[in-house]
């Protein structure tokens, strides 16, 4: 996995619109905007288009992003890393408000581009998983203990009165509690996955999916994996931030050992 970073990191934020990226984007001639970011590309004619893009430019010269022969070098380095990453992470989070991110490295260089609302802010980045841990607000490690249920069963089960849901599918009584005091009453959820790119330039995902809940006694990790019978199982977890920027490098880890297999 790629982690050599240069000596010096610019770390200035280059916040755009989402127009001003969608049009800066087609402008260096990219491939399709990241999916992640859910960036859809304003205007249905050629006159709303012609439109759209003369106020992304003026938007972009005016805060000194863009000049006269196109946009700010810096910011068109990371356009580029995000757009063909040897690897890369990505995050779609719920924290009372959606926020997507992209974190992408290519010859140790790694771009992060972090969207929410309206606006996409661009950096520079060092490693990926401490980039995309960045992003996340803070929340203290839950109490408790790992558990692990069948993943249908908690999938079914609603985040209030979670142990009778768990109870009624033969999950111990133990753990039916231990499971209601960790997850009852979660309401910020993240979602990270691990992407690499395989030696057509192709990005392949692997590891799975980590789940992050934040509820009211803390930060908790929700992962998955299948037994030996087929049956998929979940586990939920206590985390603080260094168990979580372990297991954000384990996936991608994985999908990097994945890519190269």
């Amino acid at each position: 996995m790629t982690e050599t970073v240069s000596a010096v990191l610019d770390t200035r934020r280059h916040i755009l619109t989402t127009a001003e990226f969608d049009v800066l984007w087609e402008w260096l001639g990219l491939a399709a905007t990241p999916v992640v970011l859910q960036l859809a590309s304003p205007g249905r004619t050629h006159t709303e288009r012609r439109a759209i893009q003369a106020d992304a430019w003026r938007g972009l010269r005016g805060r000194e992003l863009a000049g006269s022969d196109g946009p700010d070098p810096e910011l068109a380095r990371l356009m580029h890393l995000l757009a063909r990453p040897e690897e890369q992470l990505e995050l779609r989070a719920w924290w009372g408000r959606e926020v997507r991110a992209l974190a992408a490295a290519r010859h140790g260089a790694g771009a992060l581009a972090l969207r929410e609302a309206d606006s996409v802010i661009v950096t520079a980045c060092g490693s990926l998983p401490s980039a995309l841990l960045g992003t996340f607000p803070p929340a203290e490690r839950g109490p408790g203990r790992a558990c692990t249920v069948p993943s249908s069963v908690l999938a079914a089960a609603p985040t209030t009165e979670l142990r009778p849901v768990l109870l009624g599918a033969g999950v111990p009584s133990a753990e039916a509690a231990l499971l209601e005091t960790m997850v009852a009453g979660t309401k910020r959820r993240a979602q990270v996955v691990g992407l690499a790119a395989d030696r057509w330039g192709v990005l392949r995902r692997a590891g799975g999916v980590l789940g992050v809940l934040d509820g009211p006694r803390g930060r908790y990790l929700l992962t998955r994996s299948t037994g030996d019978d087929g049956v998929e199982w979940a586990t939920v977890a206590p985390a603080d931030d260094r168990q979580l920027r372990h297991r954000i490098s384990d996936l991608l880890a994985t999908a990097v050992a994945a890519a190269g297999a």
